[in-house]
């Protein structure tokens, strides 16, 4: 993108979660925000979003024992729709928006890290935790030995779309990034198993 403005990219690695990049947005001191950065209504209120470049359905990992004992004769339909067990997000994170609102009724406990999250998952300190498929399954696939101790739950009808974030002031940059993804083929929302893809093909040695 920098290359078609014609402009010399300028990477900040500073922030150390999705908020701050956000908050680097809001000061001025970055025009665009690429960070797998989930789009939140929350969020939308002091920046703005290109249209999605993936769509991630949401998803749960659980401890095994724990969620056996909360499942009980019942469907996992049913405690996954009326779930009232401890569930692990990362704090402040757009799951942490998320979980309130489609989990009203579970005991949120909000961890520094996701690594801090699944570190509570194993442990059974929670009995699932909260984010997105794509990280559910990455954490599965680079440490095979969690599914010992958990499973994992796909919630289809809960989507997570993906976004640029843009200054907000920033209308004719906003536009001008949309126009880029449509005409770059990435208009197409990614999934989570394409990015997977992308992302087994990257770690392989050269």
């Amino acid at each position: 993108m920098a290359t078609a403005l014609g402009v010399e990219l300028e990477l900040d690695r500073r922030p150390a979660s999705f908020n701050d990049a956000v908050d680097v947005i809001i000061r001025g001191e970055a025009d665009l925000a690429v960070c797998k950065l989930s789009r939140t209504l929350n969020r939308a209120r002091v920046i703005r979003y290109s249209q999605p470049y993936a769509r991630l359905s949401h998803g749960l990992i659980a401890n095994r024992v724990r969620f056996a004992a909360l499942l009980g004769t019942r469907k996992i339909e049913t405690v996954i729709r009326k779930f009232d067990g401890r569930m692990g997000v990362i704090a402040k994170s757009s799951f942490a928006e998320f979980a309130r609102r489609n989990f009203p009724n579970a005991k949120l406990v909000e961890f520094a890290s996701w690594g801090h999250v699944l570190d509570g998952v194993r442990s059974g300190d929670v009995d699932a935790a909260y984010r997105d498929e794509f990280e559910i399954k990455r954490v599965l696939l680079d440490d095979p030995s969690l599914t010992l101790v958990a499973r994992s739950v796909t919630l289809t009808d809960l989507t997570d779309t993906i976004g640029i974030g843009i200054a907000p002031g920033a209308s004719h940059l906003a536009a001008y990034v949309d126009t880029f993804l449509a005409l770059t083929d990435r208009s197409n929302a990614l999934s989570a198993d394409e990015i997977l893809r992308h992302y087994k093909l990257a770690e392989k040695p050269a």
